[in-house]
Order: structure tokens, then C-alpha cells, then sequence
């Protein structure tokens, strides 16, 4: 762990085509920890079987393979059923390309969250608070009202004096984020 403890490291040495190498499973304070718990409970229930020793259950448990996979999976899904809701574009290789970019950009998003540089309505949860504000006030356009302007104004606009006579606008509709360029 680190000096205040927010962060737990779990390793496990072990080798892997003839190298030996460590693999780890990080738990921050504050932050979802469901894989990790899931990847832990699998080595005790697995090693309670009279079938599986430990060190198997701990091969299992730290293999992200079947992470990644899973992982892929929902992505896969999840894009697929976004495409099919995404309306104004005339065919489906811009709305392709519009769906690739806008999931890189939310991953980006998920990875400021992680860091805490993203706040609304003073949570770190970030895209969840947005979200729920969004369904709140009901926004009949989450993209157009929220997110458009995120990623084209507040991450991509100096605080420019005309930023800055509107930031209470800007706050309240995205929060407080960082210029990022």
C-alpha cells in the first residue's frame, strides 16, 4: 500500500513463458472495486475445492484475459446498441465513426474521473452525476446539452475572459473541469 493507505496492491509472483514476472490487482479507496473482489473471491472458493489447488486459483485470479474479454464483450454490445439510438447521421459508417469517438472520449472522461480532476455537484463520480442531473432536469438531448459541451468547450477553451463570465453556466451544466486543451 501506499503511505496513506489509499491504494492496496495485491502481487503475485508467478512465470509466464520461461520469465518470471509479478502481476497485480490494484484497489483504490473510493473507487468501484467489483472485479477485484470478484477475481478474489474466485481463489477461495476455487481453492476450497478438492480439485483445484491453490496456486491454479491464483493463476485464474490474476489472469486478465477473461477480464479483457468480458470487457470487449459488453463493449461490443453496448456500441452496438448505441448505434442503433444515434440519430441524424445518413449512414451507418459515420455513425460508426461518430460512435468510436464518442467512446473514446467517455473512456477519457472515465480516466479524469479516476484521477479526481473531474467534480459535479461535488462528487467524483462523475459521468454517474452527470447523468442523473441530466434525468433530473430532463434533458431531452444528454449529448447535445452536456457532453458536446464538455468536450468542445470547458476541456478545450483557455479561461478566457468570456469562459470566465460564463463559467457559473458551464458549472452548472458539466461541472468543474480542467482546461486540457
Amino acid at each position: 500500500t501506499d503511505g496513506g493507505r489509499s491504494q492496496w496492491h495485491f502481487v503475485y509472483p508467478t512465470e509466464k513463458a520461461g520469465r518470471e514476472t509479478l502481476r497485480r490487482m490494484i484497489v483504490y479507496r473510493g473507487q468501484p472495486r467489483r472485479t477485484v473482489a470478484q477475481q478474489l473471491a474466485g481463489i477461495f472458493r476455487e481453492a476450497s475445492s478438492p480439485t483445484v489447488d491453490v496456486r491454479t486459483a491464483l493463476d485464474r485470479a490474476f489472469d486478465v484475459e477473461a477480464v479483457t474479454t468480458k470487457f470487449f464483450t459488453t463493449y461490443r454490445d453496448v456500441f452496438a446498441k448505441v448505434m442503433g439510438l444515434v440519430r441524424g447521421l445518413p449512414d451507418d459508417e459515420e455513425r460508426k465513426r461518430f460512435c468510436q469517438v464518442l467512446f473514446n472520449r467517455l473512456m477519457f472522461i472515465y480516466f479524469l474521473q479516476r484521477k479526481g480532476w473531474l467534480t459535479f455537484n461535488g462528487s467524483q463520480e462523475y459521468l454517474e452525476e452527470l447523468w442523473k442531473e441530466a434525468q433530473r432536469e430532463k434533458d431531452d438531448n444528454f449529448y447535445a446539452k452536456r457532453l458536446d459541451l464538455l468536450f468542445f468547450t470547458v476541456l478545450n477553451n483557455e479561461r478566457s475572459a468570456e469562459y470566465e463570465r460564463n463559467r457559473a453556466i458551464y458549472e452548472a451544466l458539466v461541472g468543474r473541469v480542467p482546461f486540457l486543451n
